[in-house]
């Protein structure tokens, strides 16, 4: 947990799993084993996410089926040691809200670019 207010963090629950998911270098995911130190992410990414999360109302507001401005789902990960976005998308809570006509509409061009891949170091400098 991140306060966005200074440099605190706490951790809530260690993770257990002896892999996490990084992005392979021919594109999509491969799983490479934890550091045994146990961390994940370094003191540089979790800055780029407190920022990230600092800025995002501003740079990508959501907002729910009737209008009101709601929580934003992000998902993310760190190529060399860069925040990369993968998908920001109004936070649902509702299960029955995945048939949704409105949301189908919404991701059907994702949909259609579904097996497209992306060179990742093409934006790297």
């Amino acid at each position: 947990l991140l306060d966005l207010d200074s440099s605190g963090k706490r951790l809530l629950a260690d993770a257990t799993a002896p892999f996490m998911r990084v992005l392979d270098a021919h594109g999509g995911l491969s799983r490479q084993a934890v550091a045994a130190t146990g961390k994940v992410l370094n003191t540089n990414e979790i800055e780029q996410l407190r920022a990230l999360a600092q800025s995002l109302p501003a740079r990508f507001p959501q907002y729910d089926e009737v209008g009101r401005e709601t929580a934003a789902d992000v998902e993310f990960g760190f190529r060399a040691g860069k925040l990369v976005l993968f998908q920001i998308r109004p936070y649902v809570r509702n299960r029955q809200a995945r048939v949704m006509l409105r949301l189908l509409a919404l991701d059907a061009p994702l949909r259609a670019m579904s097996d497209r891949q992306i060179d990742l170091t093409a934006a790297l400098p």
